[in-house]
């Protein structure tokens, strides 16, 4: 499997009736995830997260965010050759910024980072 960060949206805009923490913001993180060999199924929920300038470490969440398809209850499964785009949403203090999305770590499987920001 072949995994791609391709945008970060921060703050994003949350879907409707999508109750938002006071003191916090939406970020988006848009992945292109591709399968290589074999099939390959798992959470998005599990697999992503997002590190704070806080050095907090943040775990996706079930919120919808306007204009980025979510992965469907955040199960997703490629085969090779087939690709899978969505974004994972993550409830953020509004004092702190994003460091780090990270992808992975489960199972022994490796952890991908991108650095965002400066």
């Amino acid at each position: 499997m072949k995994v791609t960060l391709t945008g970060v949206s921060d703050p994003a805009q949350p879907g409707p009736y999508t109750p938002v923490t006071n003191g916090d913001r939406l970020v988006a993180a848009k992945f292109s995830i591709t399968g290589v060999s074999g099939t390959f199924s798992s959470d998005v929920f599990i697999d992503a997260s997002l590190v704070g300038s806080d050095e907090q470490t943040y775990q996706a969440t079930p919120l919808p965010v306007n204009g980025c398809t979510s992965f469907k209850s955040g199960t997703y499964s490629v085969t090779p050759g087939v690709t899978s785009v969505g974004c994972a949403a993550f409830e953020v203090p509004t004092a702190v910024h994003v460091a780090k999305i990270q992808w992975g770590g489960f199972l022994n499987s490796g952890i991908a980072t991108w650095t965002v920001g400066g």
